[in-house]
């Protein structure tokens, strides 16, 4: 079976533009068309992006999302509470036309839709014991544990952020596509 995270890394990486016989350094090239200045990475970058996430992805096997953390924030503390909650919230353009768990049963997309119709997130309560910290490897390594999966575009979770109207304790993934 294919690794999930390593085709989508590969998808991502053939989009953008790595050069093999560049210089070993990244350079700034005048781009003519809007006059900005485009960042393209040489091969040394890419050698050194594959190594990290090839560390990254075997901290985390079984994720059904891209871990897009840098290597050195993965103890960075996100929290100093012994209990979060995780909010994934389903509102971004990919979901819609996705039928929600009242229109289809046996479908592995579906999603639970409240009686107005809209997309009821979905909360996982994480907690940590008194020697562990609430770190982004600890957040993430329980999210894996409680099957959390990134059904659409945006499947490189990228951190955690507070909620706006959560309090303290409530905390939404950053993601990106």
């Amino acid at each position: 079976m294919w690794n999930y995270s390593l085709i989508m890394r590969a998808m991502s990486c053939i989009c953008n533009k790595y050069y093999d016989d560049e210089d070993e350094r990244s350079s700034d090239i005048d781009d003519d068309r809007n006059n900005s200045k485009q960042r393209y990475y040489t091969s040394t970058d890419y050698k050194d992006y594959v190594i990290e996430q090839t560390i990254i992805d075997n901290m985390f096997p079984g994720a059904k999302f891209v871990v897009s953390i840098p290597l050195n924030e993965m103890n960075n503390v996100v929290s100093d509470l012994k209990q979060i909650i995780v909010k994934q919230t389903f509102d971004c353009y990919c979901y819609a036309g996705i039928p929600t768990r009242s229109q289809v049963d046996n479908d592995e997309r579906r999603i639970s839709s409240g009686d107005d119709g809209r997309v009821v997130p979905k909360w996982f309560p994480i907690h940590c014991r008194d020697n562990e910290k609430m770190t982004n490897k600890h957040i993430i390594q329980e999210l894996i544990r409680q099957d959390m999966s990134l059904l659409c575009n945006h499947c490189f979770l990228e951190g955690f952020v507070k909620s706006p109207n959560g309090g303290e304790c409530q905390f939404e993934l950053a993601l990106g596509s």
